[in-house]
């Protein structure tokens, strides 16, 4: 044989052996790459069905041609773009057959109902992942199923006692265990036992004690104000709520996203009574807050509570003083545009009381806001005003002429 026909043939037999090594070596290598697995469907919590402990269930799918086992990969979540969780491994089964599926549960649990909406995403890791742009999908969970009512209010003024059909543009919105409810407040209670007025009103519930945690809201139709310069809030309410962590305001938007708080802490005519309610997520912590003992031989003093234990005794005029009954409040915002309102209620964990209820909305148009007018007095009638005997009188002036 020539030395060329032995060259040749050394190359050949090189060729030869290097694709068995490659063969031998790597045996799996084509298969690797058939493996392939993701996270399809976001399966639990579903919209309108949340609760502060739920479990996230998601759906894996084997886009593989072969079996693949559930200990090969991981599976894992995150909320909002927070922290990730994830299960190593997924386990429960032995294997997901070719083009087959798996529902697993992660077993933490989680609060769904503090937020508007919560994004859900969920994904799988697989080392030989042959196709990673399905490993992943994300849902959208949103604790209500309701939706705000689109009835537009323009004729003033307005009432609305909710004894009659126009109660149901009102729709009730709750984050959590306690949900506002229509109906009449009573049972085993001293303060938010009735109605303002007829036999309806919004409760925290209508017998016993709310749950703490979580928020909820009653919505109203939508107000056009766009001819009225200033508009008269007046409502009804009653409150017996843990003092500061639990609360009551009223707020207003323009666009069912941005929202406002209508008034502040110290407003007259029975507004917020506290400036401290710590419960409120946003907007600052002005609202209803605070509860009154009972049969109280003092109609004067107030008991207050700290995480559930009698603390003290405050006076008239502090922040932790319940209504102990239906107060008549009073407010104004500017008009100029169509604004929907909401009752909101927000609750930490822990104490709990009565709640809170509230009737008798109305809003008319006033030409302008009341003004307040200091003026000064010569007390001591010596023909000069000296500031040792100034006084000073605060004069409310409202014009209805429109």
């Amino acid at each position: 044989m020539g030395s060329h026909s032995k060259s040749l043939f050394s190359l050949v037999t090189r060729l030869i052996l290097l694709a068995l090594t490659i063969t031998i070596i790597c045996p799996k290598s084509v298969r690797a790459t058939d493996e392939d697995v993701g996270v399809i469907a976001i399966v639990e919590p579903a919209s309108g069905m949340t609760t502060d402990s739920d479990q996230v269930t998601v759906r894996i799918q084997n886009f593989g041609a072969d079996p693949i086992d559930t200990d090969a990969f991981v599976v894992m979540y995150e909320i909002n773009g927070g922290t990730t969780y994830r299960a190593l491994p997924v386990g429960g089964v032995a294997s997901i057959a070719a083009g087959g599926t798996l529902d697993y549960t992660f077993s933490r649990t989680e609060d769904f109902t503090l937020l508007d909406s919560y994004e859900i995403t969920a994904r799988t890791f697989l080392a030989a992942d042959f196709n990673s742009a399905n490993n992943e999908t994300t849902a959208t969970v949103t604790p209500d199923i309701n939706t705000p009512s689109t009835t537009e209010i323009t004729n003033f003024p307005y009432t609305e006692d909710f004894e009659g059909s126009s109660a149901s543009d009102w729709m009730s919105f709750g984050r959590g265990t306690t949900n506002f409810v229509l109906g009449t407040p009573g049972g085993a209670r001293d303060w938010v036992v009735d109605a303002a007025s007829g036999t309806n009103a919004w409760a925290t519930g209508l017998t016993g004690l709310y749950t703490a945690g979580g928020h909820s809201q009653v919505q109203s139709p939508i107000f056009d104000l766009r001819a009225i310069p200033y508009a008269e809030i007046s409502l009804n309410v009653v409150w017996e709520l843990p003092a500061r962590t639990a609360g009551v305001r009223l707020d207003s938007s323009t666009d069912d996203t941005t929202w406002s708080r209508v008034g502040a802490a110290g407003d007259p005519a029975n507004w917020y009574n506290s400036g401290s309610v710590i419960g409120f997520l946003a907007g600052g912590n002005d609202g209803w807050s605070g509860y009154k003992t009972a049969g109280s031989a003092d109609a004067t003093l107030y008991e207050y509570e700290t995480s559930g234990t009698p603390m003290a005794y405050a006076t008239a005029g502090d922040d932790r003083l319940g209504s102990a009954g239906y107060v008549a409040a009073t407010n104004y915002v500017q008009g100029g545009d169509k604004l929907r309102f909401r009752i909101f209620f927000s609750t930490l964990g822990g104490s709990v009381d009565e709640g809170f209820a509230f009737d008798d909305f109305s809003i008319k148009s006033v030409a302008q806001l009341g003004k307040t007018v200091q003026l000064q007095t010569d007390v001591n009638n010596d023909g000069t005003v000296d500031v040792g005997d100034t006084l000073l009188h605060t004069v409310v002036v409202d014009n209805f002429a429109v």
